[in-house]
């Protein structure tokens, strides 16, 4: 089956007129939480006093057209991209498919905007790069789930360079033949995104977004300086493509082609109201729903228990201690229900690194047990169901089950939750009215020239930052 030519052929014929409304939308949705996320990611590095991204980004980044989100420094496509998807994978809090298991906006983002800006593309355009990415990189990774992420690899780092690559791909106005070499050679080069790098605690994570994006730029500009490569679903006898090398060696390739322009499998993308793995999302939302209605102090609490699907159990239920890297305390569903139970909130600011080293925080999170409901399991990932009984002290129990998760693809979020999220991301790093004006300038992308006036609001300006 030619999965490369028929995705290629997809994305090099998309147009804007051609898109649904909600799609156009969409599109703008996904444009306003990557850029929110990205400074939300800023704040925190700064509250936290990390200083490794600025720091590679003043060592290798040469001055620039392209714009890092949240910086004042303007460097290359290149190096925006990288730093723009590292800053978007900083808080766990971008869009994600738990079909695809992939953080899509990651990769795909800091290409439309370094891209887009550094060729002036019209909010169209914009729009339109946007979804060729987002729903080739969804599609491929349909085919490669879930046994590319049970053989060991994030498809943030690996799929998301394919859909970086055919998002530049559709600025430089490729036909299909060149759209097909720039997937291969995504195919070919793409990033070797570990586990171990996103649940062992190390910052490398943070790298599969940035790395994809960049990495996807170089691909598509190596298809245009006339270079080749083999599909994405290799050639015979031997198939030794990425398709089949990074996974059981069994692609669906029929799911990536699909209904190809009729069904968008971009949609089923989710939103994250908090910082948090996506998996975690249920019970937190449980927690401070319950807060917003009655009290519940940490010394009254006897157990928690949570009852819940597979997955969510084994990935996400570790304990968590005061030694524990803040990565693997964000992928805890115990340590992340005792912060937003003592705290009232779950932002970034749960995430810093004084509030992880709180004794009491990991104690009342060692109170949280954890088990599969094998009915639970069986109506995932369509639902994400979970069950929270708090028990506390004197012998009162309090029980909530949630079904469909907040801003879920079941429950999706608004524009309006959206930009509430963006304007607390911001507010810290660009002050409220200039994140406003963004919320605004993106609202009518589809009417803009370029990006020129919503990359500078969200740039820095004060010399002194």
């Amino acid at each position: 089956m030619d999965v490369t030519q028929r995705l290629a052929g997809f994305a090099a014929g998309l147009t804007y007129d051609s898109l649904p409304s909600d799609l156009r939308q969409r599109a703008k949705m996904f444009v306003l939480d990557a850029v929110g996320i990205m400074l939300g990611g800023v704040a925190f590095h700064e509250a936290n006093g990390n200083r490794h991204l600025g720091r590679f980004i003043e060592e290798l980044g040469p001055e620039g057209d392209a714009s890092i989100v949240g910086y004042r420094r303007r460097t290359t496509p290149l190096m925006a991209a990288f730093a723009n998807g590292n800053l978007s994978q900083t808080l766990d809090c971008q869009d994600s498919s738990l079909t695809g298991r992939i953080h899509t906006g990651s990769a795909v983002m800091p290409a439309v905007l370094a891209m887009g800006e550094a060729l002036g593309a019209s909010g169209r355009q914009v729009i339109t790069a946007g979804i060729a990415g987002y729903e080739v990189a969804s599609r491929v990774a349909l085919a490669v789930q879930p046994a590319h992420w049970f053989a060991g690899f994030q498809a943030t780092g690996t799929v998301g360079t394919v859909g970086s690559a055919v998002t530049t791909g559709r600025y430089l106005g490729f036909d299909a033949k060149t759209m097909a070499t720039a997937i291969g050679m995504a195919g070919s080069i793409l990033p070797l995104s570990s586990g171990d790098t996103s649940f062992k605690g190390y910052t490398a994570k943070t790298v599969h977004g940035g790395q994809a994006a960049m990495v996807g730029i170089e691909s598509a500009y190596l298809a245009r300086a006339g270079f080749t490569a083999p599909p994405i679903e290799g050639e015979p006898p031997r198939h030794h493509s990425f398709l089949y090398l990074m996974g059981d060696g069994k692609p669906d390739l029929k799911v990536a082609v699909d209904k190809l322009g009729e069904f968008w499998s971009c949609l089923d993308t989710a939103f994250k109201p908090y910082p948090i793995g996506l998996l975690i999302v249920g019970p937190v939302e449980i927690i401070l729903d319950l807060l917003a209605e009655r009290p519940i102090k940490p010394d009254e609490v006897e157990r928690i228990d949570v009852t819940t699907y597979l997955e969510a159990a084994h990935f996400t239920g570790r304990q968590t201690t005061i030694d524990t890297p803040e990565i693997e305390c964000f992928l805890s569903i115990p340590f992340c229900i005792a912060v937003a139970l003592m705290d009232g909130e779950m932002t970034w600011r749960q995430r810093l690194e004084r509030r992880l080293r709180d004794p009491a925080t990991h104690a009342l999170a060692a109170k949280v047990h954890m088990a599969e409901d094998t009915e639970m399991t069986k109506r995932y990932p369509g639902e994400w169901p979970v069950r929270l009984d708090i028990h506390l002290v004197g012998g009162e129990v309090i029980s909530r089950q949630l079904d469909r998760v907040k801003w879920s693809p079941s429950r999706p979020a608004t524009w309006e939750q959206l930009a509430e999220k963006f304007l607390a991301m911001a507010e810290p790093v660009i002050g409220r009215d200039r994140a406003g004006r963004a919320i605004d300038e993106i609202a009518r992308l589809d009417q803009s020239e370029d990006l020129a006036a919503l990359l500078e609001l969200v740039r820095l300006s004060d010399p002194n930052k």
